[in-house]
């Protein structure tokens, strides 16, 4: 069974949950990618904003593959999937992908405590306008 969880970021502390999903009825697995997609984004939007990179918005989608076909108490996440979806005016795109390459390799705790659990793959997709 897959789970995952899609927020929106605007600045280094704004994101929404993407599907109308409220944090307070998300189930106990969904929040923990909740958490890694937030851990993710603040990191990844905090260094854009501190390279001075002007309208960046970054949509993380956080999944993962669990051992059992149904929803469990003993489900356990046996993959991750992280799709970093980024939007900026600038065109310095790999100022942009270093940044995400930076959060999600380096300076994420969340991600590197899930990678603990199971293997994180990621995806990173950038759009200029």
């Amino acid at each position: 069974m897959n789970q995952n969880i899609t927020i929106r970021m605007t600045s280094a502390r704004t994101y929404q949950i993407e599907g109308g999903k409220q944090a307070d009825k998300l189930n106990p697995k969904e929040l923990l990618l909740l958490a890694g997609a937030t851990c993710a984004g603040m990191t990844a939007m905090s260094i854009l904003e501190k390279q001075r990179i002007p309208g960046a918005q970054l949509e993380i989608e956080f999944s993962g593959e669990l051992s059992t076909e149904q929803l469990q108490s003993d489900s356990v996440f046996a993959s991750f999937r992280i799709v970093y979806r980024a939007s900026c005016t600038c065109d310095d795109q790999e100022k942009v992908s270093r940044a995400i390459t930076l959060a999600h390799d380096k300076y994420c705790g969340g991600v590197k405590m899930l990678g603990a659990i199971a293997p994180v793959e990621r995806e990173i997709s950038i759009v200029t306008h």
